[in-house]
């Protein structure tokens, strides 16, 4: 369903018989004051900390809630702070023990990626913030709380309520795919042939396709702006293997290697995309180079360095196979996993 004003919202997806929720301001108030305390160690960091909040609060995802309004809700649950996206320290009963990832809704990684080398005229963009334009349900909400203080530690904490899908919870991947894919859907008669493009060559938030032509490019592009827009989704970063497709958008909805490009740099255009790096110019995709940085090449060093490669397409495959087989090679040796005295052929040279 679309609210008052043109957005989806979607309940969050309950495991089958999840516990009753009765989080209190005290079960996170030890979150927050280590939160603070690490903060207080690094000024340019809680700026920024306490900038996003702000920012979250300003755009209406995040409601600062006054006493009448927190004490409203019997059940309850409040999410502990974190400063970095994952917090493997985490014990004891979390919210997202008790929600569902929900079905696999959209397109395989090899899948889109593979359709986006298909034809001649590649395109490229992403949703912005694609979560949080999604609404929560009011029954949700409750469930969906922190407390901030922004960083006055004498002032009791404000209790703050998600209004929106927040990144980091369980459900809330599958929730905002299946509403970007039911409003496509249901514009199809409108806009014929999107939502398979939508089905198709979206991963996630990222928007990865091709066409046959630069005039099929540009008239795509630009019904899938006005078609998503309706849905409250903003299409932006546009780039395209053809300058010509994307220079008629406004400078803030192409990226900004898009615009280097437009504007004539010398600069080689290069685009993140899905891990890779694609030159738009050439149309090439290649990887990013990480140095390998071990003091002493061992069994374990080499299993982290073969861990590490990211390759969807599998255009390394002729390298880390070979990697493999002398891996295989020196566990039939039954080196240890820590071992320096490797042979001579797998050696730093000197």
């Amino acid at each position: 369903m679309v609210n008052e004003v043109q957005r989806y919202a979607t309940p969050i997806l309950w495991k089958l018989g999840a516990p009753v929720l009765n989080g209190s301001v005290q079960s996170v108030l030890s979150n927050l004051r280590s939160t603070e305390k690490r903060l207080k160690k690094d000024s340019e960091n809680a700026s920024i900390y306490s900038g996003e909040i702000s920012k979250l609060i300003e755009a209406g995802y995040v409601l600062k809630l006054n006493k009448t309004e927190a004490a409203q809700s019997d059940e309850v649950w409040y999410l502990p702070l974190h400063l970095v996206s994952h917090n493997d320290k985490h014990r004891g009963l979390s919210l997202n023990d008790q929600l569902l990832p929900g079905p696999t809704l959209g397109p395989s990684l090899l899948g889109v990626l593979l359709r986006f080398r298909q034809h001649p005229v590649a395109v490229s963009a992403d949703i912005k913030g694609m979560f949080h334009q999604v609404r929560l349900l009011p029954r949700d909400r409750p469930f969906l709380r922190f407390i901030w203080r922004d960083r006055q530690s004498e002032c009791p904490p404000d209790v703050h309520e998600w209004q929106v899908l927040p990144f980091g919870t369980t459900s809330s991947p599958c929730c905002a795919i299946f509403a970007v894919q039911h409003h496509a859907h249901n514009a199809e008669d409108k806009y014929p042939g999107l939502q398979q493009i939508v089905s198709q060559g979206f991963y996630v938030d990222n928007c990865l396709t091709s066409f046959h032509t630069v005039p099929e490019a540009k008239q795509a592009i630009n019904q899938l702006c006005s078609m998503l827009a309706e849905g409250g989704f903003d299409l932006r970063q546009w780039a395209s293997s053809h300058s010509a497709v994307v220079a008629h958008l406004p400078t803030e909805a192409q990226s900004s290697s898009t615009e280097q490009w437009l504007m004539q740099s010398r600069v080689d255009p290069m685009e993140p995309t899905l891990g890779l790096r694609w030159n738009c110019a050439a149309d090439t995709l290649s990887y990013q180079y990480r140095p390998i940085e071990h003091a002493a090449l061992t069994m374990r060093a080499a299993y982290q360095v073969l861990a590490s490669q990211y390759d969807p397409l599998g255009f390394m495959l002729p390298f880390t196979t070979r990697a493999k087989v002398i891996i295989q090679q020196l566990w039939a040796k039954r080196r240890d996993w820590d071992d320096p005295n490797l042979p001579p052929t797998l050696q730093y040279p000197s």
